[in-house]
C-alpha cells in the first residue's frame, strides 16, 4: 500500500475514532512521528473535532424527530380519548333525559355520580392534551386552575 492511501486511512480512523495518535499508529504499523507529523500538516484534530460536533448535532437532532413523533402520537391517541369521552357523557345524558322514570335511577344507584366520573375523566384527558401540547405549563399555571375548578364546578351540579 503506497504512503498516501496509508495516510489517508489513518486520518479517516483518526478522525472517525477515539484512539490516540500513539494507539493509531501501533495499530496500523506506523512510526508514531511519522503519523504525527501528518496529523499535524493537516490539522486531523481539528478535523475530529469537528467531525464530533456534527456527529453530536446529526445525534440531537435526530433524539428531537422522534420525541416530536412520540409527543404528535400522544397527542392524537388524547384527542381521540377526549372525543370518546365527550361521546359517552352526551350518550349518558341523552339517555337520563329520554327516560322518565328509568329502573337504573330507582335502584340505589347514582346516575349522577356516573356522569360525574366521565366528566372528571374528560376533565384529565383534556388537561393531558393540553400539557401535551404545550398549552399548559407543568407545575399547575393560571389556565390550569382555573379548568380544574371549572370541571369540579361541573361534576359537583351534576352530582346534586
Amino acid at each position: 500500500m503506497c504512503n498516501d492511501s496509508r495516510k489517508m486511512q489513518a486520518e479517516e480512523k483518526y478522525i472517525a475514532g477515539d484512539c490516540s495518535l500513539k494507539a493509531l499508529a501501533e495499530e496500523m504499523g506506523l512510526p508514531y512521528g511519522t503519523v504525527k507529523k501528518w496529523s499535524a500538516g493537516e490539522d486531523w484534530q481539528q478535523k475530529r473535532k469537528a467531525f464530533q460536533t456534527q456527529a453530536m448535532k446529526k445525534a440531537a437532532a435526530k433524539a428531537v424527530n422522534k420525541k416530536a413523533r412520540e409527543l404528535a402520537r400522544l397527542l392524537e391517541a388524547s384527542e381521540e380519548m377526549e372525543s370518546a369521552l365527550l361521546l359517552a357523557a352526551r350518550a349518558f345524558t341523552r339517555k337520563m333525559e329520554e327516560e322518565e322514570n328509568p329502573e337504573w335511577m330507582t335502584d340505589g344507584k347514582n346516575p349522577a355520580g356516573n356522569l360525574t366520573a366521565i366528566i372528571r375523566a374528560l376533565g384529565q384527558q383534556t388537561e393531558n392534551r393540553m400539557l401535551l401540547s404545550g398549552m399548559m405549563k407543568e407545575g399547575g399555571g393560571k389556565e390550569e386552575t382555573s379548568f380544574r375548578v371549572e370541571i369540579a364546578k361541573e361534576a359537583e351540579d351534576l352530582a346534586e
